[in-house]
C-alpha cells in the first residue's frame, strides 16, 4: 500500500525551498493554464497551486481544489477566505470519486500526488474523463532518487512510467520539464478522438 502524506506535516508544504524550486505560478503558465479556463488541483493540499491558479484563470474562470482530508479541506477554506478568492470551489473527495462532471475540465494538476495512489491507472483514468478535448493533464512528482525529503525513493515514479501510465488512458504526453534536482513535470492532452492527439 502507497505512502500517504500526513496531513499533520502540512507545515511541510509551505517550505521556501520548495516554492523557490517549484514556484506554482511560473508552472501553470508554463504548461498553458489562461484566464477564463476551469482548473482542477487534485490533492490541493494547503493551495498554493490553486491559489495561483485562481489569480490566472481570473474572475470568469473556475478553480476546484480537492483533498482526501477534511483537515487539509479545512485549511484550504480558511485561506481561501483569507485572501478573498470567489472563484474558487473547494471540496473532500474520495480517493477514486470522480471530484467533477466529465468533460468540464481544461487543465487538471497532480501535484507530488500519483505516488501515494495504489491503483495509478484507475485514478487517472477517472482524471481523464474529467478533462474537455484538447484539456491537460499535468503530473509533478518527485525525482526518482534517493534524498533526505519526500517519499521512499522505491514508492517514486519515474517520467517514463507516468507517460505509459498516462498513454494507457489515451492521453498523449506533450511536455517534460525538470524543476531543480527534485521535481519534474509530465504534461499530456486529451486530443479530439478518444483521447488521441
Amino acid at each position: 500500500m502507497a505512502h500517504k502524506f500526513d496531513a499533520r506535516n502540512m507545515e511541510k508544504l509551505d517550505d521556501a525551498r520548495r516554492a523557490e524550486i517549484l514556484p506554482p505560478r511560473d508552472a501553470l503558465l508554463e504548461t498553458g493554464l489562461k484566464p477564463g479556463q476551469t482548473f482542477l488541483d487534485v490533492g490541493a493540499g494547503t493551495g498554493n497551486f490553486a491559489f495561483s491558479a485562481c489569480e490566472i484563470v481570473g474572475e470568469k474562470g473556475r478553480v476546484i481544489a480537492v483533498d482526501i482530508s477534511d483537515k487539509m479541506v479545512a485549511e484550504l477554506k480558511r485561506r481561501a477566505s483569507l485572501r478573498g478568492f470567489r472563484n474558487i470551489e473547494i471540496r473532500e473527495s474520495g480517493e477514486y470519486d470522480s471530484p467533477v462532471e466529465d468533460g468540464t475540465i481544461d487543465m487538471a494538476l497532480l501535484s507530488l500526488v500519483l505516488h501515494e495512489i495504489d491503483d495509478k491507472a484507475r485514478f487517472l483514468g477517472i482524471l481523464e474523463k474529467t478533462l474537455a478535448r484538447g484539456g491537460r493533464l499535468c503530473v509533478i512528482e518527485w525525482e526518482k532518487k534517493a534524498m533526505n525529503m519526500g517519499p521512499p525513493v522505491e514508492e517514486r515514479l519515474d517520467p517514463g512510467e507516468i507517460t505509459e501510465l498516462l498513454a494507457k488512458v489515451g492521453l498523449t504526453t506533450v511536455m517534460e520539464r525538470k524543476y531543480g534536482d527534485l521535481f519534474y513535470c509530465v504534461t499530456a492532452v486529451k486530443g479530439k478522438d478518444g483521447g488521441l492527439a
